[in-house]
């Protein structure tokens, strides 16, 4: 009698919330959206799932055919569009912002209304950024999923989520190549709306942007080779498909001017602030000289952003204004690119003859 009452309860409880949830017009998997966002992958060990779809009252997600955040896109651009893709982690993917609202939507609609509004070109910006990867992830997700949809530029929105490696005597183990995905039986159960509502809005801990306290946090020799060879992997193959890659040094409190009210995103004592700090001074001065060496166009977001808790929610993500504010500097560093993309590919459309009378 007790486990029939229990079972009843049960029953009546996810009922009752999935009502609710359909009386506010929002997706069954509202309370716990990680679950059903990510799907298994061989290489990576998780990706995001094509046709996506959340609705809550904080977020509206959706991914499309491609497992690419935004909306549908053909397999191949037309001869008057131009694709500049996002590669990164959860801060190029818009981790607080719902569509539309983050940078890369933000940077389409911007680029649109200054270069191709009254002609007949378009611009299309891929979000390729994924919640939790690195390098190593990236560099599959481009072969597979970003390259085959011909993207002109490739603007690398990247650098802090390779840290957990750089500072590692073992950067190349499984656990830095492949991201973790939640086992198959709590993915299971995160089809139930109650258990969903229990595991992550009851009992959910707040995520970590920082690396732990108690780890080194030095640079290894490892490590850095790792991340050189990477990032040159991913560059070599960005260009062999033909594509312009930009180099932009991510908005991050760790930077040496951000506002001291981000230092609790850093770390929990003073030491862990002050060594994740020069983490952050590590990464910046690593990409300048990798740009440097291979004569990549470089851009600095916290040039022209200011680092503080109006741009910044946390040690990475920006705020609603900073996905903004990321937008315009986007805009403003790489218009320039676009059209000089433009006229060359315009310049090689000349230069092709006209086969339409040949016999």
């Amino acid at each position: 009698m007790a486990l029939l009452i229990f079972t009843v309860s049960i029953v009546i409880s996810e009922l009752s919330l999935r009502a609710y949830i359909a009386s506010r017009g929002w997706t069954t998997n509202c309370f716990a959206p990680q679950l059903d966002l990510f799907v298994p992958d061989s290489v990576n060990g998780a990706t995001l799932r094509s046709n996506f779809r959340l609705k809550s009252g904080s977020f509206d997600i959706r991914t499309n055919q491609f497992g690419l955040r935004g909306p549908e896109i053909e397999p191949k651009p037309t001869d008057e569009t131009l694709r500049i893709a996002v590669l990164g982690g959860s801060s190029a993917f818009g981790y607080f912002a719902s569509d539309g609202q983050e940078a890369a939507r933000l940077l389409e609609e911007l680029i649109r209304e200054a270069i191709t509004e009254g002609s007949d070109r378009s611009i299309e910006v891929l979000n390729a950024g994924v919640p939790g990867y690195n390098l190593f992830h990236t560099i599959h997700r481009f072969q597979s999923r970003v390259c085959p949809l011909k993207p002109d530029i490739v603007l690398l929105y990247l650098g802090w989520n390779d840290l957990t490696y750089v500072v590692s005597e073992s950067p190349n183990t499984q656990q830095h190549q492949q991201r973790t995905l939640a086992p198959q039986w709590e993915r299971l159960l995160g089809s139930f709306v109650l258990y969903d509502v229990i595991a992550y809005r009851i009992f959910q801990r707040s995520p970590q942007f920082a690396p732990q306290s108690g780890i080194n946090k030095q640079p290894t020799e490892a490590g850095i080779a790792q991340f050189r060879k990477n990032l040159d992997r991913l560059l070599t193959d960005i260009e062999s498909c033909g594509a312009v890659p930009v180099v932009c040094m991510q908005l991050m409190a760790a930077h040496p001017d951000a506002d001291s009210r981000l230092d609790s995103s850093l770390g929990t004592t003073p030491e862990d602030v002050r060594e994740v700090k020069e983490l952050g001074i590590w990464l910046r001065d690593e990409l300048t000289q990798i740009a440097e060496e291979r004569q990549l166009m470089l851009i600095d977001a916290n040039s022209s952003i200011p680092i503080d808790p109006d741009h910044l929610a946390d040690a990475i993500h920006p705020t609603l204004v900073g996905e903004r504010r990321l937008a315009d500097f986007w805009k403003e560093s790489i218009e320039p690119l676009v059209s000089a993309q433009w006229e060359k590919d315009a310049a090689i459309d000349e230069e092709v003859p006209d086969q339409t009378d040949a016999p």
